[in-house]
């Protein structure tokens, strides 16, 4: 199906919110369930954080919601976007 106006202007947060949710499974489980893991691991936390960022800035939000709405006028699932056909 379609995705809404709304949906698409708010898939980025949804993104977002999945990149945060792995980054603290990432620290709550090498930090501290863990805590003999090695520096990569202990770091890697970092990685999802950053992403979560990037996600919410400006620019990359913009190509998103474009990216949903060209798929969108082409009669494409959002997923197609994503994955291709």
């Amino acid at each position: 199906r379609q995705l809404s106006s709304v949906e698409m202007e708010s898939f980025v947060d949804f993104m977002a919110a999945g990149a945060l949710a792995c980054a603290f499974y990432r620290f709550g489980e090498f930090n501290m369930r863990q805590p003999d893991s090695d520096a990569k691991a202990k770091d890697s936390y970092k990685l999802m954080a950053e992403r979560a960022e990037l996600l919410l800035e400006g620019s990359v939000r913009e190509a998103v919601v474009s990216a949903l709405k060209h798929a969108g006028r082409q009669g494409e699932s959002w997923w197609s976007c994503c994955w291709g056909r």
